[in-house]
């Protein structure tokens, strides 16, 4: 699952599979792809050109040739050029899925240029072409932190927690966007969620102390940010936050003891 971290297991693995099918002209293909593939995970750009130029000379109308070379260009912050391959994508490419993956990529790179107007348009493309969870969260993402669109956002967050109701970004993002819409009710559900499907996100307990608070839930947000600070015990938020939810219960000893330690990590701030 992560490629940065177990690339040699993966080469090894791919090696075997070779092994085992020397001779089999789709296998040699995937192959090829997992091994152009990690070489651009990893950084390793010379290696992975080298295979995708190998590669081209062998079969320059395989759209899955292009597809590579736009996302080698694209880690390389090429992004006309990556474009310019995703574009070969779409003319070569028979399969929808394929067409779809080559506009969202078109829109992920507009959306690095901050052409937000050309990354809603691609995005959209490509949900013409196959809806995926991906691309809805993609497009949601642009109206949401860039355009401020949150009503908007949510919709396609929707799109996505249809399509992959297991999709933890789409939670993560829609309780943001409910979050600044100020519906904190339907913002700590989902940031709930976020923390069902990955218990390490401890990141989230912030938030959902800071819900609970807006909601008028002192109690609970005392317990959550308690939670949050035995992962982050250096955030002066936290302990100013926890300090104003003790004070609105009525223990006020608690709650100057936590604005003091919120000082004892930033005295400069006002």
């Amino acid at each position: 699952a992560d490629i940065e971290k177990n690339s040699e297991v993966i080469h090894a693995k791919l090696n075997q599979v070779y092994e085992k099918f020397p001779e089999n002209p789709e296998v040699l293909k995937e192959i090829w792809n997992e091994t152009i593939w990690c070489g651009i995970k990893t950084e390793n750009f010379d290696e992975a050109r080298k295979l995708l130029n190998d590669y081209y000379a062998m079969d320059s109308n395989n759209a899955d040739v292009y597809h590579y070379f736009g996302l080698l260009e694209a880690e390389l912050e090429n992004y006309d050029k990556s474009n310019q391959y995703y574009e070969k994508v779409l003319k070569l490419a028979t399969r929808k899925i394929r067409k779809s993956i080559a506009e969202n990529n078109i829109g992920v790179n507009y959306i690095e240029q901050k052409n937000f107007k050309e990354a809603i348009k691609h995005c959209t493309k490509s949900l013409e072409y196959c809806p995926t969870a991906l691309t809805y969260n993609n497009r949601g993402g642009i109206f949401a932190y860039e355009m401020k669109d949150y009503s908007t956002a949510i919709m396609d967050y929707n799109k996505a927690i249809e399509l992959d109701a297991k999709y933890l970004d789409a939670y993560w993002n829609r309780a943001s966007a409910y979050y600044n819409l100020k519906n904190y009710s339907a913002a700590l559900k989902d940031y709930k969620k976020v923390l069902e499907l990955d218990a390490t996100k401890n990141q989230v307990l912030f938030q959902i102390g800071y819900c609970y608070s807006e909601l008028k839930n002192y109690t609970a947000a005392v317990e959550a940010y308690t939670k949050y600070l035995y992962y982050f015990p250096e955030d002066k938020w936290a302990y100013n936050n926890r300090g104003w939810d003790c004070e609105n219960i009525g223990d006020y000893a608690t709650a100057i003891a936590n604005y003091t330690q919120a000082i004892l990590i930033d005295a400069g701030e006002a």
